[in-house]
């Protein structure tokens, strides 16, 4: 009696996001096995998570603005799992860009904070903390952005003149420093602040204006 054999179309999600597709024979009872033939990537591809995209827009935005650089992004560790999963909910990449930006606003997420009690440093954002569930909340719900994370008006001001007001401010501090006026001062901490917001406004502009150009 001849063995009856069965095919039938198998897809598969890869570590990178792509849909892998093959055949599946079984030959009877017997254990199934793929055929010979190399599994192609379907036309589902174009969602596959484009990791290098994604690492490259947060190190322009939220690494320039005092986050954490992201040396390596890799599908196979959690940080790039955890990318492809807010990449399935959010699979375009003017989203990350935008939420980048306003990620970048927080004086916190960007270690612009002082330091914790018990903490030589502040805290400082990496990308791994940035796509995890809570925080992409948050940062949307504008939970972490501060009334001082960005310069008001600064998106209406030239960047050159957002330059000379915080080398004003700068020349400022030096002097009150000169002086010996101490840190506690109101008026050294209400420059201090200035400049953060400062400095994370210009930080901001320079990195938007080099996405959009495709620097």
């Amino acid at each position: 009696m001849a063995r009856k054999r069965t095919t039938i179309r198998v897809s598969v999600t890869g570590l990178d996001g792509a849909v892998y597709e093959g055949r599946l024979r079984r030959v009877d009872g017997e254990r199934s096995t793929v055929d010979g033939e190399q599994a192609t990537v379907n036309s589902q591809q174009s969602t596959a998570c484009p990791y290098a995209e994604i690492r490259d827009l947060y190190n322009r935005i939220c690494a320039r603005a005092g986050m954490r650089v992201c040396r390596e992004l890799r599908p196979e560790y959690p940080r790039g799992k955890a990318v492809a999963r807010l990449w399935k909910d959010h699979p375009d990449l003017k989203w990350w860009q935008d939420y980048f930006i306003l990620a970048a606003r927080s004086s916190f997420l960007c270690g612009k904070n002082k330091p914790g009690k018990g903490y030589e440093r502040p805290f400082r954002a990496d990308l791994g903390y940035l796509v995890e569930k809570s925080t992409v909340e948050d940062v949307i719900d504008h939970k972490y952005i501060d009334e001082g994370s960005v310069a008001p008006n600064a998106s209406r001001i030239p960047v050159d003149e957002l330059k000379a007001r915080l080398e004003r401010l700068r020349q400022m501090l030096r002097k009150y420093e000169a002086d010996g006026v101490c840190e506690g001062d109101d008026r050294v901490i209400g420059i201090r602040r200035s400049i953060g917001d400062l400095e994370r406004s210009i930080a901001l502009r320079e990195a938007v204006k080099d996405v959009n150009s495709g620097r």
